[in-house]
């Protein structure tokens, strides 16, 4: 891509940042108080230290609501313990404003010193740009190979070759089903593909909705565009094709679309989708409308502790099955992380907070309040239920991949979310749909 001017970049990247992505999705349930005292209580009495630095630290961050605030409001508590001399002047950001001005803030005069942000290509655009520091030498100082897997950090910690984030929670996906329906009529978990066709055609032919599914948002119509891709393409083509290195008029990526429109056409998919906006398709699930939806495990808090159903009894998942079987196997999976600014007014402080960020004592009050998946490999097995258990289980020896608006480049996502949506609307037209986002992709990537 040519080079153009920062403050250029920047109104491209805010255009197209402005309604993507995981931070659409909606918050779990804060945990009970009597928790997050005892949360607090264990985190800062493990976080007694020796050192005692000082200095100043500016965060800003979009953990504006919900248990993401309360959770961030213990996280800082507990640095506070931790470190009392360092002041944290924290700037909470709503989501969907904070896509639109951490660009800005970030090629400007006013750059926080840390921010959270979503790994992968977003990630990736702000280090391209040399906006974000390079935290290698902290990474090595508090020894972070021992606190995150080779997978994690190569996958939401690295980029070009230098670490630049911690991660901070995890959410792979699967296909959450209403235990209660599936017993209903005599249904288990599927397997096989054929399977899985089976289950819907079973409970599309007893007036259950299939699949749960709201994309009044656009963000959750990519799962489905990911799932089928990688399982009939590959990940390396996948991978390719968000890299601008394959073409969306592929015969491969219209393959996919024309199995998801087949899909579609069976009325596996709820008819009102469009209508209706994430957490509002968790509903049909919950409510036993509909029996099945592919999400990142951030939806289990929804529906376990919003709409009362119980993990393991009325709420189980599976992975979606492959469709061709000599595809090798990949499942999407999302980080939130903490970055630091290249322009930190206090640089010297913020390695202070990327080592608390990445400690057992951080991750834990995360991974209670908002009932993520951590990804610090030594938090203790007892913070995690027998389903979480099964969720990490079944990412063993399994490869990962970033989901469609964390994957590619911040434009090509924005106009491939719309593509989506059109496709959903009119999907006789996917051909002149894909010509289209090609045109799109092919301006951003310079090909």
């Amino acid at each position: 891509m040519k080079k153009l001017s920062i403050w250029i970049l920047m109104i491209v990247f805010i255009a197209s940042m402005f309604i993507m992505g995981v931070g659409c999705k909606k918050e779990a349930a804060p945990v009970k108080e009597e928790e997050a005292v005892e949360a607090a209580v264990e985190t800062t009495t493990a976080a007694e230290t020796t050192e005692n630095p000082s200095g100043e630290i500016v965060f800003t961050h979009y953990w504006s609501s919900g248990s993401w605030k309360d959770s961030c409001d213990a996280f800082l508590v507990a640095f506070n313990e931790k470190y009392p001399d360092i002041k944290v002047t924290r700037n909470d950001v709503e989501s969907e404003s904070f896509k639109t001005q951490i660009g800005v803030m970030l090629a400007g005069d006013n750059s926080p010193d840390v921010f959270s942000y979503w790994g992968g290509a977003r990630t990736q655009f702000f280090v391209d740009r040399d906006l974000c520091m390079d935290i290698s030498d902290i990474w090595s100082e508090y020894d972070l190979d021992s606190q995150f897997a080779a997978t994690t950090k190569a996958a939401a910690a690295t980029y070009n070759g230098k670490e630049y984030g911690v991660p901070l929670s995890m959410f792979p996906m699967y296909v959450y089903y209403n235990k209660e329906v599936f017993d209903q009529y005599g249904l288990t978990a599927p397997t096989t593909w054929d399977e899985f066709l089976t289950v819907c055609d079973t409970l599309k032919s007893n007036g259950v909705i299939p699949i749960a599914l709201g994309t009044k948002d656009r963000w959750p119509a990519y799962v489905w565009f990911d799932a089928i891709l990688v399982r009939t393409a590959g990940l390396d083509f996948r991978e390719g094709l968000m890299a601008g290195e394959e073409s969306y008029t592929d015969p491969k990526v219209l393959n996919a679309f024309a199995i998801w429109a087949d899909l579609l056409e069976k009325g596996y998919f709820d008819p009102n989708h469009a209508s209706k906006a994430y957490g509002e398709d968790l509903a049909t699930l919950a409510n036993g409308e509909a029996a099945m939806v592919y999400q990142g495990t951030f939806a289990v808090g929804t529906l376990t502790v919003d709409l009362g159903m119980v993990a393991g009894e009325t709420l189980d998942f599976f992975k979606l099955p492959a469709i061709d079987t000599s595809v090798d196997e990949a499942i999407p999976v999302s980080y939130d992380v903490i970055v630091a600014s290249a322009n930190a007014k206090n640089p010297d402080t913020v390695k202070y907070f990327m080592e608390f960020a990445a400690s057992v004592d951080a991750q834990k009050i995360f991974k209670q309040y908002i009932q993520c998946l951590s990804p610090n490999i030594n938090l203790s097995e007892d913070m995690y239920s027998d389903f979480e258990k099964e969720e990490i289980a079944q990412m063993a020896g399994v490869a990962n991949f970033f989901p469609y608006d964390l994957a590619t480049d911040p434009a090509v996502a924005d106009e491939g979310l719309t593509a989506l949506g059109n496709f959903l609307a009119n999907p006789g037209s996917i051909e002149s749909i894909l010509a289209d986002l090609e045109a799109e992709a092919a301006g951003v990537f310079g090909k």
